[in-house]
C-alpha cells in the first residue's frame, strides 16, 4: 500500500496546494483539486501502475477523508482508509489513518497539526499506535522565507525512544515558480552525521495551472543520477460525481468543549456494536484512560485531568471511529 515517500507526497500536495497558491492557505488544502491520484513505480524502464487514492468532501468542498487502494491481479484492493478532522472552519486539525489487517480496519498512524496565528501551519506531528496508545514518530517543522506565506523547508525529526527525544531525521526544501506555486522538494537525509541529498520530487502542472503530476526520484547508487522511483498522477477532473466516503467514521458528539469538569459523549442514535469505548490521551499519545461507551450518551468524568488539549478516539470493535480534540480548563 502507501509508502511513507507517496504519503508526503499527497501530503504535500493535500496541505498545500489547495488551489494551486498552496503553502499560506489556512484551510486543509485538499479541495476539489483532484477526484483520483494513481501512483506508478519505476519497473524495467517503465511506469507500471500500482496504486491509487480516491479524497472525498463535504458539501463546502473540504476534504473529510480518502480511500487507498492497491492492485492485485487486475482488482483494486482497499488497504487504508485515511479520515481528515476539521474544525469548524474547515482547518485540518489532525488525520487518522486506518489499514486493514484482513479482517477489519485498525488505526495506523494519528497526525495533529499546529497553526500560527495568521493560518500557516507551523507543526505536524505523527503517532504510531503502541500497545493500545500512540507514540511519537516524527515531527515536522516547517519554516517561512523572507516573511512571506510560502513554505521554505519541512524540518523533520524522528522521535530516538532509547534517549526520550527528538533526532535529525530529514530536511525538505522547497522551490516556487513565478505563481508561488511549489514546483520542487528536494530531501536531505541525515547520514553519518551528515546532511546528504536523497531525494526530489518535481511537480508538474496542466494547462489550467493545476497540479497533475509528481515524479519522485532518487540519487540512485553512485549519488550523481536522480533516478525515477515513483510518480502520482492527479485527475483533476470535476468531483462532483465523488460520492463522500464517511462510511468508517462514527457520528459521535462530544461536549461540552471546552468543559471544566464532566464531558458527554452522545453517539447521535449511531447502533455500534459492544465493546466501542472513548479514549483520552494527551498530546504524546499517552493513554489517559478508557471508558465503555453504552447506550446513546456516556457521561465521562475529567475533573481529576490536568487542564490542556487532549486527543480523544471513540472507537468499535468493528474499526468504526471518531477522532478530535478536548480542551479541559
Amino acid at each position: 500500500m502507501k509508502t511513507n515517500r507517496q504519503l508526503l507526497i499527497l501530503g504535500a500536495i493535500f496541505l498545500l496546494l489547495g488551489t494551486r497558491a498552496s503553502a499560506q492557505q489556512a484551510d486543509n488544502g485538499w479541495r476539489k483539486q483532484f477526484k483520483r491520484a494513481w501512483i506508478y513505480n519505476w519497473t524495467n524502464s517503465t511506469w507500471v501502475l500500482q496504486d491509487r487514492i480516491t479524497p472525498s468532501y463535504d458539501k463546502n468542498g473540504v476534504a473529510t477523508g480518502a480511500i487507498a487502494e492497491a492492485l492485485f491481479g487486475g482488482n483494486w484492493i482497499v488497504g487504508e482508509r485515511i479520515h481528515a478532522i476539521n474544525n469548524s472552519n474547515g482547518v485540518q486539525i489532525a488525520e487518522v489513518d486506518s489499514q486493514f489487517n484482513g479482517s477489519a480496519f485498525l488505526p495506523s498512524e494519528l497526525d495533529s497539526f499546529w497553526y500560527n496565528s495568521d493560518g500557516t501551519i507551523t507543526t505536524r506531528i505523527v503517532y504510531k499506535p503502541n500497545n493500545g496508545g500512540w507514540i511519537p514518530w516524527n515531527r515536522h517543522s516547517f519554516k517561512y522565507a523572507n516573511g512571506n506565506k510560502l513554505i521554505s523547508e519541512d524540518f523533520q525529526e524522528e522521535w530516538l525512544s532509547a534517549t526520550s527525544s527528538w533526532g535529525n531525521d530529514d530536511d525538505y526544501f522547497y522551490s516556487y515558480n513565478s505563481s508561488n506555486a511549489i514546483i520542487q522538494i528536494l530531501d536531505k537525509n541525515w547520514q553519518a552525521n551528515t546532511w546528504v541529498v536523497d531525494h526530489r520530487d518535481t511537480i508538474n502542472f496542466n494547462s489550467q495551472g493545476q497540479v497533475n503530476e509528481v515524479v519522485h526520484q532518487d540519487t540512485g547508487a553512485n549519488n550523481k543520477t536522480w533516478v525515477n522511483v515513483n510518480k502520482t498522477v492527479f485527475d483533476t477532473a470535476t468531483n462532483s460525481g465523488i460520492a463522500i466516503f464517511d462510511n468508517q467514521s462514527i457520528n459521535v458528539s462530544v461536549y461540552p468543549n471546552p468543559t471544566h469538569s464532566n464531558i458527554i459523549v452522545s453517539l447521535n442514535g449511531e447502533d455500534l456494536s459492544p465493546g466501542t469505548s472513548f479514549v483520552l490521551m494527551n498530546m504524546s499519545g499517552v493513554r489517559l484512560m478508557q471508558i465503555p461507551v453504552t447506550g446513546n450518551k456516556t457521561i465521562i468524568e475529567t475533573r481529576n485531568i490536568t487542564p490542556g488539549i487532549y486527543l480523544y478516539q471513540v472507537q468499535s470493535i468493528d474499526g468504526k471511529n471518531a477522532v478530535g480534540k478536548l480542551l479541559i480548563q
